[in-house]
């Protein structure tokens, strides 16, 4: 009886690290594609715009590609967002876009506390998908 109730709480533990995961790689895919690729979130490319020289067509140009290597990010989390290198690639991004946005954006922002939350919340989220045992 015991071994099958441990089964089952591993069972559970890697559904929700599943769900973990997906919800992230869910999040970087609404924010790269549907914000930043096909212009859904005009915000986004207005705080890209407030960076010396991406003015114009370079800031467009900036935030397509930045939208599809976040893109590519969704993909990457959703086939290995378990592991910890994935999980530090994502905080590192996270901290270095918010870091950006405010410094030089933040006049775009509308709520930058909001966003802090927000992006602290997703973060707890990319972070308790880690399974232990995925060392690489």
């Amino acid at each position: 009886m015991v071994y099958g109730q441990v089964t089952k709480r591993t069972r559970d533990q890697q559904a929700l690290r599943q769900a973990a995961v997906l919800g992230a790689a869910a999040v970087w895919l609404h924010q790269g594609l549907w914000c930043k690729v096909l212009g859904g979130d005009p915000a986004h490319r207005e705080v890209l715009a407030s960076v010396p020289g991406l003015t114009g067509r370079r800031a467009q140009v900036a935030t397509t590609s930045l939208g599809l290597a976040e893109t590519a990010l969704a993909v990457l989390v959703a086939a290995r967002g378990r592991r910890r290198w994935v999980a530090g690639l994502q905080t590192a991004l996270v901290v270095g876009f918010n870091a950006g946005g405010l410094a030089v954006g933040r006049q775009h922002i509308a709520h930058p506390t909001r966003l802090l939350a927000r992006n602290g919340v997703f973060l707890a989220l990319i972070w308790s998908s880690v399974d232990d045992a995925q060392h690489r």
